[in-house]
């Protein structure tokens, strides 16, 4: 099966088209630890339907949540923490 490392905006876009799902059936989904954070806290799911699938297909297993192995690219300086670790 193919991988993929999601981001979060990829993520938040895919679950308000209602695609995630279908993404995570077609691929080995691959979440950083930082996007998690940024778009499935607790506070988001509360008041967000996408944040509370997202959480939901991290529980069932559909997407893993694994930090980045390298560090080569995380001392860009542009880019978020979430998007750095993806």
């Amino acid at each position: 099966m193919a991988q993929m490392v999601a981001d979060s905006s990829s993520l938040i876009l895919l679950a308000k088209c209602s695609l995630l799902e279908i993404v995570c059936c077609l691929f080995e989904v691959f979440v950083p630890t930082a996007v998690v954070v940024e778009v499935a806290s607790e506070d988001l799911i509360k008041n967000h339907p996408d944040a509370a699938l997202i959480s939901e297909l991290i529980s069932k297993g559909a997407m893993t949540v694994q930090n980045p192995g390298s560090d080569e690219f995380l001392s860009s300086q542009s880019l978020h923490k979430g998007e750095k670790e993806a």
